[in-house]
């Protein structure tokens, strides 16, 4: 049905195109004078970052700006829901009121977000929700005035999506972290979790990368742990970490320091730290990826100079034992070290010295130390022809160590060895057009 110069109405199976949408309904009514296209009764508007059912939509839809009513979306950043009312822009933004929405596809999703007001920016890659509840499992769970999520992969400022747990340790837990974008090669996250049984947990993390340096340092800390109070304790906890490493020409420099209030930190707090202390001590963790299982925290520094086949440095190593097992192993307490490799004609010469003091602590009043003095000379040359290849190493080592004994006197003890080392091997090489060259080396 046609009103020439003022609208037309269309029933059926109608379909429209416009603006990079395609438009569908049981009924639509075009306005001729305001441009306006009202469409009602399964109603789906389509294009390539938006899907949306609804009852009646209205507006400038061919323009790329309209509204739906009572509509199901889907994003293609992974937001879905049932609204009210959506209103969508021609830049790509949508606004939603009145109705739940998450980023789960399941149809029964474990987690979804009660809104009066909703609004994305494509600009930033956002979303604005406004005077809303977190649901699990349909359960309303924590009231939200203001929210901001990104939507993208760039990175920005905002809310973190929120943690909630509850078990008997520490009861209702709430964890809830803000994130800051500071600079393209600089960032910071604060945030608390607030726990039933033990108080709030108060967490930050600042990490910067230059050109040269990157660095990252974190920190936790609850006023009290009341669990602890309860067992008479200190109810101060906390847990500081900081992660260092440069190259500036042929200076490198390394810093990975850790040190918590006491042992069961990181079991009582799960906290979410990559250490390199799985390898300290006696023992080894279970899990590789559950740091709560660490034997140690790491307590290192190092500086290291190289050029031109010189090097050298001097490095500490301690650790904090999370483990009674290890608590008794030494540290080194400085480890300094300088060496040369060279090339002499057709041989390849290396040579390095090292002084290293170890210590550790006792059940006396004094610690125990160890001085360990290391000198290695060596010459190593390559005959290699077709058929295979023979290497010959010559060298040296020197070994002089000094025991501060806790008894009282010292105990001296020296070891100097010659080595020498013949190694041989034939090549067989096999050439396939699929696999190309095999070579077996026996």
């Amino acid at each position: 049905e046609i009103e020439p110069g003022s609208r037309a109405r269309f029933t059926g199976d109608v379909r429209v195109d416009g603006s990079g949408k395609a438009f569908s309904a049981s009924r639509a009514e075009l306005n001729f004078e305001q441009n306006g296209l009202i469409l009602e009764d399964r109603v789906v508007i389509q294009d390539e970052t938006l899907c949306v059912e609804g009852e009646r939509a209205e507006g400038q839809l061919l323009s790329g700006e309209g509204l739906i009513e009572q509509a199901e979306f889907k994003q293609r950043s992974g937001l879905q829901g049932q609204v009210e009312t959506l209103q969508f822009y021609s830049n790509g933004a949508i606004s939603l009121t009145n109705g739940r929405v998450t980023f789960c596809p399941s149809p029964s999703p474990p987690w979804s977000l009660s809104v009066e007001s909703l609004t994305t920016n494509t600009e930033q890659s956002t979303l604005v929700a406004k005077r809303s509840t977190l649901r699990l499992k349909g359960v309303p769970a924590l009231y939200i005035p203001y929210i901001k999520i990104p939507t993208g992969q760039k990175r920005q400022s905002g809310f973190l999506p929120p943690d909630i747990t509850n078990d008997s340790r520490d009861g209702a837990t709430t964890e809830l972290q803000y994130y800051f974008n500071l600079h393209p090669q600089r960032d910071a996250t604060v945030g608390a979790r607030v726990m039933s049984n033990r108080g709030t947990l108060w967490m930050g993390e600042f990490r910067n990368k230059g050109l040269h340096h990157e660095e990252r340092f974190y920190g936790e800390y609850i006023q009290r742990d009341e669990n602890y109070e309860r067992a008479g304790l200190d109810e101060k906890r906390w847990l500081s970490a900081i992660n260092h490493l440069g190259t500036w020409s042929s200076v490198q420099t390394q810093i990975n320091f850790t040190r918590a209030s006491s042992e069961e930190h990181l079991r009582d707090f799960m906290s979410p730290l990559q250490l390199g202390g799985e390898a300290l001590g006696l023992t080894q963790q279970a899990n590789p990826l559950d740091t709560r299982l660490l034997s140690a925290l790491p307590q290192y520094a190092g500086i290291r100079f190289a050029q031109r086949g010189f090097y050298g440095g001097i490095e500490v190593q301690r650790y904090q034992g999370l483990l009674s097992q290890v608590l008794d192993t030494f540290e080194r307490q400085p480890n300094i070290y300088i060496g040369q490799e060279a090339q002499l004609g057709d041989w390849q010469f290396q040579t390095s010295m090292q002084w290293t003091e170890f210590k550790r602590e006792t059940l006396e009043q004094a610690d125990e130390v160890v001085n360990r003095q290391r000198a290695q000379l060596d010459l190593e040359r390559t005959w290699s022809r077709s058929w295979g290849y023979t290497t010959t190493q010559f060298g040296l080592t020197h070994h002089r160590y000094k025991e501060d004994l806790i008894e009282g006197g010292t105990r001296n003890l020296s070891v100097t060895r010659p080595e020498i080392s013949l190694d041989s091997g034939l090549f067989f090489d096999n050439n396939s057009k699929t696999r190309g060259t095999t070579t077996l080396t026996p």
